[in-house]
């Protein structure tokens, strides 16, 4: 783009003839203009490099032309350049001070001439940079004409001031630059370097810190990463690492740091359970940094995050009872066995190693847990097996305190302990067997029970239950049991030989044929409590109801009446109930009415049946009865009889039971003869009368 200007000069010409119209020709009657092309003047014109000319005229050849009145006329307007060839060079010197300090202010000179290769054409548009100082500012420019054009010979001087800063490298290598265009307006360059030493302190400061609060696994442990240059140059790469693996980027912060400036990073961790076992995260984190000159300076930075430790660990004890294993299956007993199962749980937060379980019942199966995490249970390493004894069973239950050890972090013990109390059924039992002996040789006769014989009574206790029992003793409400009492008595044990009595017979006791009692056996269930059993026996004694009957008569011939005395006497051993007399009918000779024995004293109101008499042992009655004679009884002269006397005893009940099943005792007499003194004598008296009718005389 360059702006050339073309002066033209219009040339009014007068109005000579009428008309003056176009198209008879531009100059039809003289009207016509001229338009003429002045001096021309450009800029310089720069055209590959060379700077070049340029002539100016109109399309008709010439430098002027015509224009009709009155009418639009046009003309190309042609421009031609003259390029002649040009190759002018440029240089510059930059000069400053050898070194420096950060802060400090320097000037730095730049010289622009054309060099030694130049052919010495102008130079347009000159400019001054610098790589790092930015453009130079001109000050003065010295020779030549002072015009935009560095010509040949000239050369112009520039200052440019400037402050050390931190961010500038040591040694400061600079360059300064001169730009120009020669008269094709092609850029021609030349350049200068300058280096100056610069006294740097590169130096970083790193300070990490950490969230406070209680922490536990899981919660989020917030670092904050302060870096801090405490150079006195600026540094660039800033660079926070951490090797604490989980720690989240490490973001936030600058990376170009000036002096005295910090910049804050941070970075999140999550806390493992592995810290926490620890008792804290620890780590070094480092800065980085790397001056101008390219120092690399390096800051180390420690946070420590303390985890409060609660080791803690729980057991839980329980105990199952088998009692299949000794038989029988329904109670405890010596030999059953308890299985118990453990399980440990760690309820602290930090892992525990070498877990053990121990009892000082049993011993406990299982080993160690090598390590158990917080919240962590475990039910199926540790086992025992107890056997139980006698004392377990007489206690009731079996009562032990399990201990769990488990090792911290960094060593020492945590402990716990757990108790397990396992009821043991107990059936405190106790069996008596009662065995009695009757002798019948304390009292005459020797082959039958009677009153003042004796029993005697052998017992055997038996502790059939699974409880050791105490002071054992035995009674009888019939009879006084000798032998104290058994100061203990084990399960399944029995005893025979402490226990003894002896019973002296009543006629009760005959007259029931037996002898029944139940004993009773006591003894103290362990804590307190009896346990009682009974055992009956019944002796069977053997009765042999008796009865005598002794009978007597006599005949009174005047009254012809026999009159019977009848003695019945209880000769066995048992009570005789119901005394009844009679008359046997087919030992009876007498054509009369057979004779009917009426009681007449002796015997005893035993109360079985009111008005009837009953016998005690060796007790008698008398009965008594009248016969009256008939004549056949005197023909011949003798009346026969036999009476036949029964009892009932009791077979069970009460005396006055009349429901109860007796068995009779009968007793005859000797068949009695009772004479009748027969006198036959015969009287004769003779009468007549006599029938005259018919002359008979009957006698």
């Amino acid at each position: 783009s360059i702006d050339i200007t073309i002066p033209l000069t219009h040339d009014e010409t007068p109005n000579q003839a009428n008309p003056c119209a176009y198209p008879s020709g531009p100059n039809q009657n003289g009207c016509a203009d001229a338009v003429t092309i002045g001096t021309v003047t450009s800029e310089p014109i720069v055209i590959g490099g060379v700077l070049c000319t340029v002539s100016v005229w109109f399309g008709n050849g010439s430098t002027q032309f015509l224009t009709a009145e009155e009418a639009a006329n046009s003309i190309s307007l042609y421009l031609q350049f003259s390029c002649p060839s040009f190759n002018p060079r440029l240089a510059i010197v930059k000069t400053g001070p050898d070194s420096s300090t950060v802060g400090a202010s320097v000037t730095y000179n730049f010289s622009v001439s054309h060099s030694a290769l130049s052919d010495g054409s102008p130079v347009g548009s000159v400019t001054v940079s610098d790589s790092i100082a930015g453009a130079a500012t001109l000050v003065s420019k010295s020779g030549g004409d002072q015009d935009s054009y560095l010509e040949a010979g000239e050369t112009w001087n520039y200052t440019a001031t400037r402050t050390v800063s931190p961010s500038d490298p040591s040694p400061l290598v600079n360059t300064g630059c001169v730009t120009g265009l020669d008269i094709d307006s092609d850029t021609i360059t030349a350049c200068g370097t300058h280096s100056m030493t610069i006294s740097q302190s590169p130096a970083i400061g790193l300070t990490k810190t950490a969230s406070s609060g209680s922490h536990a696994v899981g919660s989020t442990v917030t670092y904050s990463f302060v870096v801090t240059n405490t150079g006195n140059v600026t540094l660039h790469g800033i660079l926070i690492t951490d090797p604490l693996v989980g720690l989240s980027a490490i973001t936030g912060y600058a990376t170009t740091l000036a002096p005295g400036i910090s910049t804050t990073g941070t970075a999140t961790y999550v806390v493992t359970q592995a810290d926490v076992d620890r008792g804290s995260v620890s780590n070094l984190a480092t800065a980085t940094g790397v001056s101008p000159s390219g120092t690399s300076v390096t800051a180390t930075g420690v946070a420590t995050v303390t985890i409060t430790q609660n080791p803690l660990i729980a057991l839980a004890k329980a105990g199952a009872l088998h009692m299949n294993v000794v038989a029988p299956t329904d109670r405890a007993d010596v030999g059953d066995t308890i299985t118990y199962a453990f399980t440990v749980t760690n309820t602290g937060n930090v892992t525990l190693t070498n877990v053990t379980v121990t009892d000082p019942k049993v011993a406990v199966a299982g080993g160690s847990i090598v390590s158990l995490a917080p919240g962590a249970s475990n039910n199926t390493t540790f086992t025992a097996t107890y056997t139980l004894t006698q004392a377990d069973i007489d206690a009731g239950k079996v009562d032990n305190v399990a201990t769990v050890t488990g090792t911290k972090p960094g060593g020492g013990a945590v402990t716990n302990t757990a108790s397990a109390t396992v009821s043991l059924p107990q059936s405190p039992l106790i069996a008596l067997a009662k065995a009695g002996a009757l002798h019948m040789n304390v009292v005459a006769p020797t082959d039958r029970a009677d009153v003042g014989d004796t029993i005697t009574y052998a017992f055997t206790v038996t502790n059939t239950g699974n409880v050791t029992l105490t002071n054992v003793t035995v009674t009888d409400p019939k009879v006084a049991v000798a032998g104290g009492s058994i100061v203990s008595l084990a399960p399944g044990a029995s005893n025979n030989t402490t226990f003894t009595a002896t019973y002296t017979l009543t006629q009760a006791d005959i007259d029931a044929g037996k002898v029944d009692n139940v004993a009773t056996v006591t003894g103290t269930k362990p804590g307190g409590g009896t346990a009682t059993g009974t055992g009956g026996t019944t002796v069977t004694i053997t009765q042999n109801p008796l009865v005598g009957l002794v009978k007597t008569s006599s005949y009174n011939a005047g009254t012809g009446v026999i009159t019977y005395t009848y003695t019945a006497t209880n000769t066995g051993n048992v009570t005789l109930y119901d005394i009844a007399i009679a008359e046997q009918a087919g030992s009876f000779t007498g054509t009369g009415t057979r004779p009917t024995p009426t009681y007449v004293s002796g015997g005893s109101e035993l109360g079985r049946n009111a008005g009837v008499k009953d016998l005690a042992v060796g007790q008698s009655l008398t009965f008594s009865a009248t016969y009256a004679v008939t004549q056949v009884d005197i023909d011949v002269g003798a009346v026969t009889n036999q009476a036949q006397a029964t009892g009932t005893t009791l077979s069970g009940g009460t005396v006055n039971d009349l429901s109860d099943t007796t068995s009779p005792a009968v007793g005859h007499d000797t068949p009695t003869t009772t004479p009748i003194g027969q006198t036959p004598l015969i009287g004769l008296v003779k009468t007549s009368s006599y029938n005259a009718g018919t002359g008979v005389i009957t006698y």
